[in-house]
């Protein structure tokens, strides 16, 4: 517990505006801003490959709904990852230090030899369907061991907005 009985327990929340981050996907600098948001195992997730993978594939066509689909979808880990960094403000966190996925895919007390949150745990068809609600994997350092957050990711118009909470 903290000063005043409040639980050692911490909420971050962001919002986005879609045509910011649609703008930067249409641009010759696309694949280059998608690398600055998602880390490396993220951009393989099949569940993120779905709405990015036109970005860094050129056998894959675009879609007429790629483009506003693919911003939706980055605009919502973009507010996830911001929201995470509030909810962690005692931590120098970076976009790389966090990784967003979902519930379903992290590993169990048996599933230790290949971690479900890999790209190798499976495609999550219907986004938040089998795969649970998302979560955060911070990433450990000298100083912290790895973390979880439970999130909160929303879309609505031309804004994504998510909500991270933390757990003592």
């Amino acid at each position: 517990m903290l000063g005043l009985g409040l639980p050692a327990a911490a909420i971050g929340l962001d919002i986005c505006r879609i045509p910011r981050i649609k703008k930067n996907l249409t641009s010759p600098m696309a694949a280059r801003f998608v690398r600055r948001i998602l880390t490396p195992q993220e951009i393989e997730m099949p569940h993120t490959w779905r709405y990015i993978g036109y970005l860094f594939s050129p056998s894959e066509k675009p879609k007429s709904t790629s483009a506003e689909k693919a911003a939706e979808f980055m605009a919502g880990r973009f507010a996830a990852k911001e929201a995470v960094i509030k909810a962690y403000h005692l931590r120098k966190l970076s976009f790389h230090d966090i990784v967003v996925t979902y519930q379903g895919y992290l590993p169990t007390a048996s599933d230790k030899e290949t971690p479900s949150d890999s790209p190798e745990a499976g495609d999550d068809s219907t986004a938040q369907g089998s795969g649970g609600p998302p979560v955060a994997i911070i990433q450990s350092d000298e100083a912290h061991e790895k973390a979880y957050a439970r999130l909160s990711i929303s879309h609505d118009g031309e804004y994504a907005a998510a909500v991270c909470l933390t757990t003592p």
